[in-house]
């Protein structure tokens, strides 16, 4: 999520997202962001309903991620939810030396008592200023920190006029204000000061526009779709004056999350398997089975080569993409986390279980036995628990 790609949300096509993305829908794994993002960032096959009623299965979301950043291999924050059985609240994690050490803060605001990933975004700046919207009300403002979570002051959630610049101070995201009733994302350019202006016109083959992202080299990646439903991949070199747009060779009917930097990216593929499945959507029931493919590029997009995965490594139950500094993609299938290399080779990673999400230059694994971080996916550092 320098922005945020919302990694709470599962990679859906055309739902909204913010780190990024992607909450489980298994017992196993609880995983958009998402970014964001943890990133930039939209649902819902993540968690229960959002009755406010609930007074049980709350904790099944505890630690789990809202939106997250990386701005090098060394600095990163995290937007997480902290539950008990009947409510959440939010907490800030921080780190300065790649996740070897983390300082906690708490996020100020009313406790929430309906699952803590609706109506819930978070930016993580270029510069570590993090601004977050979590079910936007009257006790409950948009803040913003630009302390390291010392001070959350509120700010206006609504955008501000319209820009067609993305400062390279700034952040892209893809989330709704809260104060606007909208079926789909547009894209806001939100400023150190945590104010927002919508961003427009967005790349003209875009019709639909599902998740936007500053990459690790500076450049704007946006995904979205054409009018016909055909998976897009804009790039931007010049914050937002210039874009590349090509067409992702993705069916249509297919849900997908594209990471990466420079010239190289990656596309998760997601599609109905067809042996079925439950359709439970809340932790700790049954997950909704999809069936995962893997596109490699090294053009940034102008074309893709499909990468074989082994029949054990095909079932998703709600994970994200990841991509190691080595360029490799990081996957998880039943909360098995594996590194894919282009040429398809596979390589188990024994030491973490869980969902993936993108935080650019570290990849986040979470799941029930806790959060790590790694730039690798060699060497993983955990996240500290609440």
């Amino acid at each position: 999520m320098t922005g945020t790609s919302r990694p709470a949300d599962p990679p859906t096509g055309r739902a909204r997202r913010a780190l990024v993305p992607l909450l489980a829908a298994a017992a196993l794994v609880l995983a958009a962001c998402g970014d964001g993002t943890a990133g930039d960032q939209n649902q819902s096959t993540a968690g229960p309903t959002s009755d406010d009623t609930l007074t049980s299965s709350l904790d099944a979301y505890n630690d789990a991620p809202i939106g997250g950043r990386f701005s090098d291999a060394e600095r990163g924050a995290l937007v997480r939810a902290r539950c008990a059985a009947d409510s959440c609240t939010y907490q800030l994690v921080r780190t300065e030396d790649g996740g070897a050490t983390w300082s906690v803060s708490a996020i100020p605001g009313a406790p929430v008592t309906s699952a803590p990933l609706d109506d819930a975004h978070a930016a993580v700046l270029p510069g570590g200023q993090v601004v977050t919207e979590i079910q936007v009300g009257a006790d409950r403002p948009a803040r913003h920190t630009a302390d390291g979570g010392k001070t959350w002051p509120a700010h206006n959630a609504a955008p501000l006029g319209v820009t067609d610049k993305v400062p390279s101070n700034g952040a892209l995201v893809g989330w709704c204000s809260q104060s606007v009733d909208c079926a789909e994302p547009f894209l806001r350019v939100i400023l150190p000061s945590g104010a927002s202006a919508s961003f427009g016109p967005p790349p003209a083959e875009l019709t639909e526009t599902v998740r936007a992202t500053r990459v690790a080299d500076g450049s704007i990646w946006v995904q979205g779709r054409d009018g016909v439903g055909r998976v897009l991949l804009a790039v931007s070199r010049s914050n937002g004056t210039e874009w590349t747009t090509n067409r992702v060779p993705a069916p249509a009917s297919s849900n997908v999350d594209i990471v990466g930097t420079g010239e190289l990216a990656w596309v998760l593929s997601l599609s109905e398997d067809s042996g079925g499945g439950t359709g439970g959507t809340a932790p700790g029931a049954p997950a909704r089975k999809l069936r995962q493919s893997l596109l490699y590029s090294q053009t940034a997009g102008a074309s893709f080569d499909s990468v074989k995965l082994p029949e054990e490594y095909r079932l998703n139950t709600g994970s994200g993409i990841g991509v190691t500094d080595a360029g490799d993609a990081v996957i998880s299938s039943d909360g098995r986390v594996a590194v894919i290399s282009p040429s398809g080779q596979v390589t188990p990673v024994n030491d973490v279980k869980g969902a993936v999400y993108d935080l650019g230059p570290q990849i986040l694994v979470h799941g029930p036995g806790g959060s790590w971080v790694s730039a690798d996916a060699k060497t993983w550092s955990p996240l500290p628990k609440g």
